[in-house]
């Protein structure tokens, strides 16, 4: 069925129980003629009548989806479900457990929680001062004996034992020894206290030694020494230079040997690392000096003086 003019204007559909009591639909054009109460132009609208008297209870727009209700709405078998990023607004203020709530109530309700008064406040392992019901003040418990200690020079905190609350309830030193560093020979060492010697037990090698150095591991060991003394591997010179009365030097290398060569009425003997000259000449006297080091002689000429001619 359709109903419809030639112009703006308002047309309407009416069901009741009389012409007084009842309601319908209509739409106004133009809100001329006037209809209901609460009525918008160019709208469909749903009315009731009381008493001859028409009321607009929701109405839309005839170009739009959108429905306003005059009124409350009661959904009473099932959910109200907004698509999209839609959103219920203008929600009043909440006064029933079972009412929605708008933005500003829910916000004062958050800035808001959290509040109240502790009743108890009771203390765990570690510390004391509970329980506080009202005012009081919670300590940490001291659960060590143990003391102080300050130790210095070569002795050392080697142990340290806690409790269930981290707290120190034992310390224990110890001096540093050879052994505790690891050294398994002798477990002391004596100080140098001079540059002339080392102190040591039977077979180590003192200033006053005569042994024989050897070294081991194929490493070169080096004594710290005067000038003049061997501090590298080899024990040997080099060069060494060798002059006489007659004049000249030469050079004598390491791997050289030297023969003295007796002369006239001269002779030389080795025996061992001793050198002897011998005289076979005569007027000569000979004289051999031995020491530590070797053997040295000494030649010296006779010199045969004539008693002068005394006149009688």
């Amino acid at each position: 069925m359709e109903a419809y003019g030639s112009a703006q204007g308002t047309g309407y559909a009416y069901v009741g129980q009389s012409n007084a009591y009842g309601g319908g639909m209509f739409y106004n054009g133009d809100g001329s003629p006037s209809f209901a109460t609460g009525e918008q132009t160019d709208a469909i609208s749903f009315y009731r009548r009381v008493a001859s008297v028409n009321e607009v209870v929701f109405y839309y727009g005839y170009a739009s989806n959108t429905v306003t209700f005059r009124g409350d709405m009661t959904v009473s078998g099932g959910d109200i479900i907004l698509g999209g990023t839609g959103r219920i607004q203008g929600i009043d203020t909440v006064t029933s457990s079972t009412d929605a709530a708008n933005k500003a109530y829910v916000d004062s309700a958050v800035a808001g929680s959290g509040s109240g008064t502790v009743t108890s406040v009771a203390t765990g392992g570690g510390l004391t001062g509970g329980t506080i019901t009202s005012t009081g003040t919670l300590s940490h418990a001291n659960t060590s004996s143990q003391g102080d200690v300050n130790n210095s020079g070569n002795t050392y905190i080697q142990d340290v034992v806690l409790d269930t609350y981290g707290h120190v309830t034992s310390l224990t030193s110890a001096t540093t020894t050879l052994l505790t560093l690891g050294y398994t020979g002798a477990t002391n060492a004596n100080y140098i206290t001079n540059n002339n010697q080392l102190t040591n037990g039977t077979g180590y090698i003192t200033a006053s030694s005569l042994a024989t150095l050897t070294n081991k591991g194929g490493n070169i060991s080096q004594w710290t020494n005067d000038i003049g003394y061997v501090t590298s591997s080899g024990g040997s010179m080099s060069t060494w230079k060798l002059t006489a009365d007659s004049g000249g030097v030469e050079t004598i290398t390491d791997t050289e040997t030297v023969d003295i060569v007796g002369g006239t009425g001269i002779t030389t003997v080795r025996s061992g690392a001793n050198i002897t000259v011998n005289n076979t000449a005569p007027n000569i006297v000979q004289t051999t000096i031995t020491g530590n080091a070797g053997s040295a002689t000494v030649l010296l000429s006779l010199i045969h003086i004539s008693e002068p001619t005394r006149p009688y």
